[in-house]
């Protein structure tokens, strides 16, 4: 059993006394209890120890940018227009609501699509850099759609977001050049045309070329190598091709856009601190760290105002070790170096294959919609690494009555809120509903 360093053992799970209903207002007990550090989890005899060898590693290392990198060498979209034309016969049907609460009209769908122009597919097929942060939506606009009047934060045409300098491939403009279909390693989907820069060949064989390294905090400011000028804010997990080594820090190239939104390659500086060769070594220590730079962060769908929902939340974790993930938690949950299903047992058989068979900080636990890293255990409870927005009780007829918004990364057990519950409500105890563990990496020999 883990011990937790300098607190007193809790019973995590064990009801307060007289707790019954919490206000609304409040935090969830998992938040108030368990240390928000990932480093109070770690076992002394393991937290330095790799979890790969260093061969292992490189070569996932070597897969992730290669697949990072693969829409420049694209030469043909990957989704035919059938395929995108389906979400806007899709939404047509389900228009939503505005962000007024008011019903879009089905029209609107009709505009977008006559936006974009179809008879034309595809009408580009070059590659660009995002040259800024970008939004990734499901058609073009900026306008979000929701399911319910109560539907924030959910805006179901936000696909995902990039961060500035990730390879896009553009598949296709609107009719009015404002909006680009892209396809990324991760996903396709429309983004604001000002946002991409045209790559030269140049420009992709010295992206190519590496090695890189790999940022290790939000914000990290980029400064123009020659006149420090400020450039931009580079995002935990991204990576840039490393140019040289400076005592107080690392020149890397960048890419920027000239007025005719060419890409330029341009030599940068990031000081020394938030930034590492990549990959870095894949270590619990290591891992914790990074948890500690995402925890407390806000939860984003989709990526909305620079957040991450669950899946960009691991996604990113993982980037700077060179382990490959996808976007959504569905495809994370097959990947990795072995699935283990869970879906078929009763929960207490899969309790015991987490404690018995996951390695805390290189697990994933995954039931449909939402996933999660295993990070250890107290008390015998599992507890998890995760980003999440709420927690809901619910009556016998299934009715919330009552949602705490957590909308952070956080550690917690698998039952969050279970101090919420009553005799006539519940709170969904997410051990009841994991379909598989995913081992992050093959299980030694």
């Amino acid at each position: 059993m883990l011990k937790i360093r300098g607190i007193v053992p809790l019973v995590v799970l064990a009801l307060i006394a007289g707790c019954g209903w919490s206000d609304a207002a409040e935090t969830i007990r998992d938040l108030r209890t368990l240390p928000q550090d990932a480093r109070a989890y770690l076992s002394p005899a393991s937290e330095a120890q790799p979890a790969a060898t260093a061969e292992d590693q490189e070569r996932l290392d070597a897969r992730y940018n290669e697949q990072f990198l693969s829409p420049w060498r694209q030469t043909q979209p990957r989704h035919g227009v059938d395929e995108v034309d389906r979400s806007f016969k899709r939404y047509r049907k389900a228009p939503g609501y505005a962000e007024n609460g008011r019903p879009h009209a089905p029209e609107w769908i009709d505009e977008l699509r006559a936006l974009a122009r179809f008879e034309t597919y595809p009408n580009a097929g070059y590659a660009g850099m995002t040259i800024r942060p970008a939004d990734v939506r499901v058609l073009p606009t900026k306008k979000p759609r929701f399911g319910g009047l109560n539907g924030y934060p959910f805006d179901l045409f936000q696909q995902t977001a990039l961060p500035v300098n990730t390879p896009v491939y553009v598949v296709h403009a609107t009719r009015d050049k404002d909006w680009l279909l892209v396809e990324t390693a991760w996903f396709v989907g429309w983004i604001p045309a000002e946002d991409v820069a045209r790559m030269s060949e140049a420009g992709i064989r010295a992206w190519e070329r590496g090695p890189y390294v790999t940022i290790l905090r939000d914000g990290v400011p980029v400064y123009g190598a020659a006149d420090g000028m400020f450039l931009f804010h580079a995002p935990l997990g991204a990576m840039f091709p490393l140019a040289k080594a400076r005592d107080d820090g690392w020149e890397v190239l960048v890419t920027v856009a000239n007025e005719k939104r060419e890409a330029v390659t341009r030599l940068a500086f990031v000081a020394s601190g938030p930034v590492a060769r990549k990959p870095l070594p894949l270590t619990p220590r290591n891992i914790a760290g990074q948890i500690n730079e995402l925890i407390r962060e806000p939860y984003g769908w989709g990526g909305l105002n620079g957040s991450r929902d669950c899946s960009a939340t691991l996604r990113d974790l993982f980037a700077p070790f060179g382990i490959w993930l996808p976007r959504n938690s569905s495809e994370q949950a097959r990947q990795g170096g072995g699935v283990i299903n869970l879906k078929r047992l009763r929960p207490e058989v899969r309790k015991e294959q987490i404690l018995s068979r996951g390695i805390p900080f290189l697990t994933l636990l995954w039931e449909p919609g939402h996933i999660m890293l295993y990070v250890g255990s107290v008390q015998d409870e599992i507890l998890v690494f995760h980003n999440f927005w709420s927690v809901k009780a619910r009556d016998r007829k299934g009715r919330v009555q009552q949602k705490v918004i957590v909308g952070q990364a956080a550690i917690t057990t698998l039952h969050p809120g279970e101090e919420l519950e009553g005799e006539t409500v519940r709170t969904s105890n997410r051990l009841h509903a994991l379909w598989a563990m995913t081992m992050m990496v093959p299980p030694a020999p």
